[in-house]
C-alpha cells in the first residue's frame, strides 16, 4: 500500500493546488466588479423616489448595470461560482447579489464568501 498510499497523496495534494488556483481566478475578477460598484455610491434601492413615468431607454442603448456585470462574470462557463471580496460584508454589491433570487451566496471551503447562479 505504500506506493499506492504515496501516488493518492499526491494526486490529492495536486488537486487541493488546482482549487485554489481555480479560486484565485474566480476572486479577482468579482473583486474588481465590487469595487466599481463601490466607486459608484449608489444610493440605497429602498429610499430612491418612485419613477416618473417616463419610458425607460431602450436596452441596447443603456449601459449594463453593476448587477448585470456581476452575472456576467457568474455565468463564465470556466467557474461555477465565483469567490466575493472578502471585507466588503457592508458593500452595496454584496447586498445587490444577496438581493438578487438568482444568485445564491454561500461559503467556500477555504472560509470566504462566494456567489454561484441558482441555475447552475
Amino acid at each position: 500500500m505504500g506506493k499506492s498510499g504515496d501516488r493518492l497523496g499526491k494526486k490529492i495534494e495536486e488537486a487541493k493546488q488546482e482549487v485554489k488556483e481555480e479560486i484565485a481566478q474566480d476572486v479577482d475578477p468579482l473583486r474588481d466588479e465590487l469595487d466599481v460598484v463601490k466607486e459608484q455610491n449608489l444610493p440605497d434601492p429602498g429610499t430612491m423616489p418612485p419613477p416618473t413615468g417616463a419610458a425607460p431607454p431602450a436596452p441596447s442603448m443603456s449601459p449594463l448595470t453593476p448587477l448585470d456585470r456581476m452575472k456576467q462574470a457568474l455565468e463564465d462557463p470556466r467557474y461555477r461560482c465565483r469567490a466575493t471580496q472578502p471585507n466588503c460584508r457592508c458593500s452595496r454589491g454584496l447586498k445587490i447579489l444577496r438581493d438578487d433570487a438568482a444568485i445564491v451566496l454561500g461559503m467556500g471551503k477555504s472560509g470566504r464568501e462566494i456567489a454561484r447562479l441558482k441555475s447552475r
